[in-house]
């Protein structure tokens, strides 16, 4: 298992969806009210973040117990 934090560097971020694709199969949901989000991972995987006005963040992690891992999303440019 793995908990997924997700911020954006000041705040935590409701709704983000996270993708843990791993070694145990592919599982998905989106962060709760502080954040968060738990999902089975193991071995090797990819951990996909995508939220409304940030940029997807894409990073490869390896998961070899239950763990956490925090992510900071960066803001999308809105071109003003």
């Amino acid at each position: 298992m793995v908990d997924v934090g997700v911020s954006d560097n000041r705040w935590a971020v409701e709704g983000a969806r996270v993708q843990v694709t791993s070694d145990a199969g592919t599982f998905g949901a989106t962060t709760s009210l502080w954040g968060v989000v738990c999902l089975p991972a193991a071995g090797q995987g990819v951990v996909q973040i995508e939220k409304a006005g940030f940029l997807t963040i894409t990073k490869s992690v390896t998961v070899s117990s239950d763990q956490s891992i925090e992510f900071v999303l960066q803001p999308s440019d809105s071109g003003a």
